[in-house]
């Protein structure tokens, strides 16, 4: 699970979105509703949205902490939920980017 909060113009202030990977959309309305109620208890307010994703729609680091600006923005980019690459393949393919570092095996930078 993850939050972040979104720039709202209209208020000045952020809105707070909770991101959520579910295995069971059967669950949806159950799990968003205790989310609700958890975020509620915890900080005084309600989340002003909860998207409720399919398994492995967080990225995640290779040592599997969870992503939040890049969750954030997929949000924002409307590709939240999407599939995405695996970790491993995430990671495979940092290596051919312009952060590649020529000591790498199999890394040329260009």
């Amino acid at each position: 699970m993850v939050a972040f909060g979104l720039p709202d113009a209209a208020s000045g202030t952020e809105k707070l979105v909770v991101a959520a990977e579910i295995r069971n959309p059967a669950d949806s309305e159950r799990i968003a509703s205790d989310i609700t109620r958890a975020v509620s208890e915890a900080i005084g307010v309600p989340p002003d949205r909860v998207e409720l994703l399919p398994p492995h729609s967080i990225p995640k680091t290779s040592s599997g902490k969870l992503r939040r600006s890049d969750t954030r923005q997929l949000f924002m980019d409307a590709k939240l939920g999407k599939k995405t690459q695996p970790v491993w393949m995430q990671i495979g393919s940092w290596r051919h980017t312009e952060r590649c570092h020529e000591s790498l095996p199999g890394c040329a930078k260009a």
